[in-house]
């Protein structure tokens, strides 16, 4: 009899994923506000809350780090949960690479689309072009079905060809990071004329590439 599959949603992109023996927890922020104080995670680990969060993510056996955003990778976090096996694209980003070796207990670094076992999973990381850039896609496959992790990666069309062409999607997560998604917030000021504008482009942006991933992965939960 196969094994079934548990997934708690921890907040933000913080999943953990259980199949088997394997418990791969996805991009866990569970300490301090990022971005010099700008993001707070929602709900606020505070409390009964935070314990019973870090205690899921302390049963962790691997942990997944899809890029560098500190809302993604909190080094603090990852000290609370005690050494783990880090998973992460082959990134150009040395010094991302670098903290990242300094707290785990070994560094697995997956190639672009190259399928890597872990125990009954089969992962593939698709890392975000150009090249330089440290987003990624995490592709998982069991037999209880496919699972995409795209966070708030930028979604490319042919990427997610390729990932629908190997099997039906059973789940796709995606963070819509429509209030502080980059350019242009960071440097905009309530009070410019054309502050609406530009903010409704970038939601308008994030909310197409999400539909563009509906429309051809076709989950069947996202």
């Amino acid at each position: 009899m196969r094994p079934h599959m548990t997934i708690h949603y921890l907040g933000q992109a913080c999943l953990l994923i259980v199949y088997g023996k394997i418990r791969l927890l996805c991009d866990p922020w569970l300490s301090h506000d990022a971005h010099l104080g700008g993001w707070e995670p929602f709900p606020r680990y505070e409390g009964a809350h935070k314990t019973h969060a870090l205690d899921l993510a302390r049963t962790a056996t691997h942990v997944y780090l899809s890029h560098h955003h500190e809302d993604h990778f909190d080094p603090q976090t990852l000290r609370e949960i005690g050494p783990k096996p880090i998973i992460m694209g082959a990134f150009r980003h040395t010094g991302f690479r670098q903290q990242a070796r300094a707290l785990a207990s070994r560094l697995i670094e997956i190639e672009n689309g190259q399928c890597h076992a872990l125990g009954k999973m089969r992962i593939r990381i698709h890392a975000e072009t150009p090249s330089y850039r440290t987003n990624s896609v995490l592709e998982i496959d069991t037999p209880c079905g496919k699972i995409v992790n795209a966070n708030d990666c930028g979604l490319d069309a042919s990427v997610l060809q390729d990932i629908a062409a190997r099997g039906k999607v059973a789940l796709f997560f995606s963070t819509l990071n429509v209030l502080a998604n980059g350019w242009p917030f960071p440097y905009l000021r309530q009070n410019e004329s054309d502050y609406a504008v530009r903010v409704a482009a970038v939601r308008e942006q994030v909310r197409e590439a999400f539909a563009l991933g509906m429309k051809i992965l076709k989950p069947t939960v996202s």
